[in-house]
């Protein structure tokens, strides 16, 4: 059966043309099924995950893509179709990516890490082999927001973090610090 292509968006990641639309689960309105195909392909593999209550913007599409790349999804391989339903990778997809923020004139890179409680890992920018910043203590989904980051590198500095320093171990931080004045 070949894929729809109204109602279906393109976007290109590694070179490759794909398409992607959003199917709506008539039994459930808040569950959706986002799939991706290839564009010129009529019948070429699915790439495909279940959302619930999910805006699908397409850094979001973007990293579906990536990651069924990366577990053995082949676009032109009809036998390579993939469904993403592992919570890790689902995980990954919908949080655990990385982000940029620049702080008092500073980029720092930041990753939800969500395996062993949700808390954050911060490395600065220029400095990817620099000591790493971790929060210790279980956070909330809603503060994995610009500004807790913010505190949380502002309380680190206060105690001694060295972003810039190589060969250090990781410092952790506890959640309660971050709100410290």
């Amino acid at each position: 059966m070949a894929h729809p292509r109204k109602h279906s968006r393109l976007i290109t990641v590694g070179g490759q043309v794909l398409r992607w639309h959003v199917d709506l689960n008539d039994d459930s309105a808040d569950e959706k099924m986002l799939s991706v195909y290839p564009d010129e392909d009529p019948n070429g593999a699915r790439l495909a995950m279940t959302l619930h209550n999910n805006t699908i913007p397409p850094s979001l599409v973007r990293r579906l893509i990536l990651v069924g790349l990366r577990l053995g999804y082949v676009p032109h391989d009809r036998a390579k179709s993939l469904l993403i339903q592992a919570a890790e990778h689902v995980s990954e997809i919908l949080h655990d990516y990385p982000r940029v923020i620049l702080h008092n004139g500073v980029e720092y890179t930041w990753t939800p890490e969500s395996r062993g409680g949700l808390h954050i890992k911060v490395r600065r920018s220029d400095s990817p082999k620099g000591q790493l910043l971790a929060t210790f203590a279980t956070l909330n989904p809603d503060q994995l927001n610009e500004s807790f980051v913010s505190q949380a590198i502002d309380a680190a500095l206060r105690q001694g973090w060295r972003p810039s320093d190589s060969g250090l171990d990781c410092y952790w931080l506890d959640a309660a610090q971050c709100s410290s004045p």
